[in-house]
């Protein structure tokens, strides 16, 4: 290719430079409002679902030999 052909970027180089971009965009409080209705719409919050509570590590650890 030579100089005075144009580049075209990939899609993996737009995605990255679209990235870049969106992160550095200030937060408005419509889009805390847009992710928390969004998330609340996607993901299960039902307490019975939720694992059990995890059990004190060490009480589970081998007694050392005597």
């Amino acid at each position: 290719m030579d100089a005075s052909s144009p580049r075209y970027l990939t899609m993996e180089e737009l995605n990255k430079t679209a990235l870049d971009q969106f992160v550095y965009q200030p937060v408005g409080r419509d889009m805390i409002a847009y992710l928390a209705e969004v998330a609340h719409n996607v993901i299960a919050c039902d307490s019975t679902l939720m694992p059990p509570a995890p059990v004190d590590a060490r009480s589970n650890l081998p007694t050392p030999p005597r």
